[in-house]
């Protein structure tokens, strides 16, 4: 999924937190309101939103831009599916789509992949 954004074309701040509001590209459900999160270059691996169910092989993709999000409860709407290891996964708390990111037990952080969002200028929604 491509990542949306309008105006400018500006999503992270000079301190480095999202511009834009991050919002389901399914439901348009908000995820996180603007400067809620900041943004983070890592690689990490995501199950594929297209999976069956009873499909035994986990497909995934490798995503490396991300919202950081440090407390749960920054979040305006978000869900929690499958939890692996020392993951759980997350998804639209109104749709349940996804997954949108991940959840980090140990460290208590989540990330929300920029590709599996899109990204609204608050004067836009």
């Amino acid at each position: 999924m491509a990542s949306h954004i309008s105006n400018d074309g500006e999503k992270v701040s000079a301190d480095g937190k999202n511009i834009p509001a991050v919002l389901c590209v399914h439901c348009d459900t908000c995820i996180l309101n603007p400067l809620a999160a900041s943004h983070s270059a890592l690689l990490h691996r995501l199950p594929t939103p297209t999976q069956r169910k009873d499909d035994p092989n986990t497909q995934t993709e490798e995503l490396g831009e991300w919202w950081e999000v440090n407390d749960m409860f920054t979040f305006e709407n978000i869900g929690f599916s499958n939890t692996v290891d020392d993951t759980k996964y997350l998804v639209c708390a109104n749709c349940d789509r996804g997954p949108v990111g991940y959840h980090h037990i140990p460290t208590k952080k989540s990330f929300v992949a920029l590709g599996r969002v899109k990204h609204i200028m608050q004067s836009d929604h």
